[in-house]
């Protein structure tokens, strides 16, 4: 119980993504308003594991010209009795029209932590254009995306240096309600470096979101995502499903 207080008090400081993936819009929800998600899972028998994930996402739209937003988030796993997975992020977005709500710019800022991969600090400033296209195609809802974002990065170890990389951003995100109260989401993004094309990283998520209350959502979370040169002995793959519970105040 302590390591869970611990995770929704600190480390909703990757769980990416555990709250919504569909892009926010400006004048979508005026005002302040936020989302907390959380996701456990614990298997006893033949096998000991402990997951748990949280975040918590605080959004602004002044509901004329422009919304921002900052997410903290964490996941922390053991197997066995010994920890597995401990990873913390930290999000921060401004959006603004450039001609109306279907075309805007961003501006965002983000730090991260993960052990396992042996990421001490990765820090990264960037910007981009996002549009909003199909919009005749309601309540279909497609949106890519087109900038860059400086990073820096540092290793535990010293096998890996110290890296200070300029990247492209690509992302594409679609979203479509079946109804009211089902929606359906997926966002892709492909991020090389501009003097080198071969290292890459891309970031892919499914998500299929169900109401239960006015507030309250259960989510089928889908990730696969892929880095061509990680650190030396790290996996080039991550492949996760999640159920999440999400509510919205």
């Amino acid at each position: 119980m302590i390591r869970i207080l611990t995770l929704l008090l600190f480390t909703c400081k990757v769980a990416f993504g555990i709250i919504s993936i569909v892009p926010t819009e400006v004048k979508e929800d005026p005002g302040l308003n936020g989302q907390a998600g959380l996701s456990l899972s614990t298997k006893r028998g033949n096998s000991d594991v402990d997951s748990y994930k949280g975040a918590i996402r605080l959004t602004y739209d002044n509901n004329e010209s422009y919304v921002t937003w900052i997410q903290l988030s964490g996941e922390y796993g053991e197997a066995n009795g010994v920890k597995n997975v401990q990873k913390i992020y930290l999000h921060y977005r401004y959006i603004h029209n450039i001609t109306d709500i279907y075309n805007v710019w961003e501006g965002f800022l983000q730090s991260q932590e993960d052990e396992f991969k042996l990421i001490q600090k990765r820090r990264l400033v960037g910007a981009d254009y996002r549009g909003r296209f199909l919009k005749d195609y309601s309540p279909l809802k497609f949106f890519l995306g087109v900038g860059g974002f400086y990073e820096y990065i540092t290793y535990t170890t010293s096998q890996d240096p110290t890296e200070n990389n300029t990247r492209l951003n690509t992302y594409i995100a679609l979203t479509y309600p079946f109804k009211d109260t089902l929606n359906f989401a997926i966002t892709s993004y492909y991020q090389p470096k501009f003097d080198d094309f071969e290292d890459f990283v891309t970031a892919n998520k499914l998500e299929l979101k169900i109401k239960i209350v006015e507030k309250l959502f259960l989510t089928f979370r889908i990730s696969y995502d892929y880095d061509s040169k990680p650190a030396i002995g790290v996996n080039k793959t991550d492949f996760s499903q999640d159920t999440i519970f999400l509510y919205k105040f």
